[in-house]
């Protein structure tokens, strides 16, 4: 099984819903159209895991003071608590990996430099 879906089953959230909130996340705050753009939802795929969300209390949604049509969509404080709780265990994981097996992670990070210095969006 997957950790998306493990995380899934565990939080009763489907993953569209866990990609809207680490987006969130990781902008700040984010405009629903943007979002929409975003993940190539329409806009009643969109406003139904919105809604689900707000409904948990997870995120918050305010109109825009510059265009009355458009939402502003934040974290809940109990949405940033659930993304720690989630992210913490993957951390950990992480950690004792790295810690477990230097070298192998170091030729992995020389791996993906190397296929980032090599496939480079300047020269496509």
């Amino acid at each position: 099984m997957s950790t998306v879906s493990r995380i899934s089953q565990r939080t009763d959230l489907t993953f569209t819903q866990l990609q809207i909130m680490n987006h969130i996340n990781y902008r700040g705050l984010a405009l629903q159209k943007e979002m929409r753009k975003q993940f190539h939802l329409t806009q009643g795929a969109l406003s139904t895991a919105l809604k689900d969300l707000e409904k948990r209390e997870l995120i918050t949604r305010t109109q825009s003071p510059v265009d009355q049509r458009e939402w502003v969509i934040a974290l809940s404080p109990q949405g940033e608590k659930l993304l720690a709780e989630i992210g913490q265990p993957l951390y950990n994981q992480l950690q004792k990996l790295t810690e477990a097996h230097p070298q192998q992670v170091g030729q992995l990070i020389d791996s993906v430099e190397w296929f980032s210095d090599t496939f480079s969006l300047e020269e496509v």
